[in-house]
């Protein structure tokens, strides 16, 4: 309970929890939260050189090969940081199938379109109104030019009759079951 505590990271790399501690215990410890992660095979470097305790191992910070007690250097002790534990998979590079399989993870969890293409027949009333109905993608949204389509399932063989108020369409195999197409 000193006022210069502070917390800092352990030098475990696997651990890197937070642990409250003052400058003489940060010595003493050499960083690390637990006497198990002093021995651990990943540990970020604790320099004292000469008795002096040198600012905290940081990315950018460039250590010449005799400031490192192993004579490590800093490209040594960074390639030592990288990855995962040894013997243990990179979560973060997958490997041949498993590549694929998150690419095709991506593509099924894109936006899809709200509006699909159907074909779209135009008519022409005799009163000289233009009507428009989807013959084609039932799944389609249902808007059309911004305005409301009654959509239904129609085959290749219908055919439209032309009323002054509407078309009705109606399929060559079941002409008694006359299907509605307008627009509302």
């Amino acid at each position: 309970n000193k006022d210069c505590e502070t917390f800092r990271n352990c030098c475990n790399v696997d651990c890197n929890a937070l642990h409250l501690c003052c400058d003489g215990c940060w010595e003493k410890t050499q960083g690390c939260c637990t006497p198990k992660c002093k021995t651990s095979d990943r540990v970020r470097p604790f320099d004292v050189v000469d008795g002096k305790t040198k600012e905290q191992f940081s990315r950018w910070h460039l250590y010449r090969d005799n400031d490192h007690p192993a004579g490590m250097g800093m490209m040594g002790t960074m390639s030592m940081m990288q990855g995962p534990p040894p013997g243990m998979p990179d979560p973060n590079r997958p490997a041949g199938m498993e590549k694929l399989l998150r690419s095709q993870r991506k593509d099924d969890e894109r936006p899809k379109p709200l509006f699909t293409r159907g074909q779209i027949v135009e008519v022409r009333l005799p009163s000289g109104a233009l009507e428009r109905a989807v013959v084609e993608n039932p799944r389609a949204t249902g808007k059309l030019f911004g305005g409301k389509v009654r959509v239904r399932y129609l085959s290749d063989s219908t055919t439209f009759h032309v009323d002054p108020d509407q078309v009705t369409a109606s399929e060559a195999s079941r002409p008694s079951s006359a299907v509605e197409v307008d627009v509302m």
